[in-house]
């Protein structure tokens, strides 16, 4: 849970310098000191596929509202791991932890040229998806801009290409969804934001983002069912306060061999 744990501590300690969230996000809000600490860098990462994704974006959104310097990196074809390859956004991220902005900008501007030449040998599509990759990565931002609204007329081009005109029209309802589901904490909340991806799918059934859209119906399936239980939970104890939580734990095993305080 070290992902979970540094968004509550970035919450609720302001002495920290910034920090890393991978693979999980943002649930609840800690009472008390709250980010005290404006401006601070903070890097969330999570693979596309990853059932905390939606929390994931919920973190971003929730530690921009306290003037953090948030950066988001969604790692396409993965689920709940780092992605094989790296990330060059989180090594640019430490790299302007450790190295002076007007020092590295040089540095920076060098790589992105390259990134950029990697990006326009891609087909369209895929070029598309990698070029709005690279305008949210950190030395993007380093270079300001004039850099960033280069590559956002390179991408507006391609969204005029019939290979990527459906895709991109299809993300666009597509982010709706998901800025619901981000919002969303009640089982009919989330019944009506799966009823939307059913909904969706069918507007472009064999384009690449409706095979992103068919993922989080099933996931938020497994989220309406889990906040109905939690609400029915909730109901119970309204009633009787004092009913004992029980586990829902199917192991028996023993989890520290040989730890005497566990039975």
């Amino acid at each position: 849970k070290g992902g979970w744990m540094t968004d509550l501590l970035l919450q609720s300690e302001p002495t920290l310098a910034g920090g890393v969230i991978l693979g999980a996000g943002h649930v609840i809000e800690v009472k008390g000191r709250v980010n005290a600490a404006p401006r601070r860098p903070i890097f969330i990462g999570v693979g596309r596929l990853d059932g905390n994704f939606p929390f994931a974006l919920n973190a971003v959104l929730y530690h921009r509202s306290l003037k953090a310097r948030t950066t988001f990196e969604s790692w396409p074809n993965v689920a709940h791991a780092f992605p094989p390859d790296g990330s060059t956004a989180l090594q640019q991220w430490f790299s302007l932890r450790v190295h002076p902005a007007e020092k590295i900008k040089g540095v920076a501007s060098k790589e992105m040229l390259a990134e950029l030449d990697d990006a326009e040998k891609l087909d369209p599509y895929n070029r598309w998806i990698r070029l709005r990759q690279l305008r949210d990565y950190p030395y993007s931002r380093l270079l300001g801009k004039t850099w960033r609204k280069k590559l956002t007329e390179k991408i507006t081009a391609l969204e005029a290409l019939p290979a990527v005109k459906t895709e991109a029209a299809f993300l666009t309802r597509h982010r709706k969804l998901l800025a619901q589901e981000v919002r969303n904490r009640t089982s009919k909340g989330m019944k009506a934001v799966n009823e939307g991806y059913r909904a969706l799918i069918p507007m472009a059934p064999d384009s690449k983002q409706a095979d992103l859209a068919r993922h989080d119906f099933k996931r938020t399936l497994l989220l309406e069912s889990w906040l109905r239980e939690h609400e029915a939970s909730e109901e119970v104890r309204k009633h009787d306060p004092f009913a004992p939580i029980e586990p829902q734990n199917p192991e028996k095993r023993r989890r520290i061999p040989k730890n005497p305080l566990v039975k």
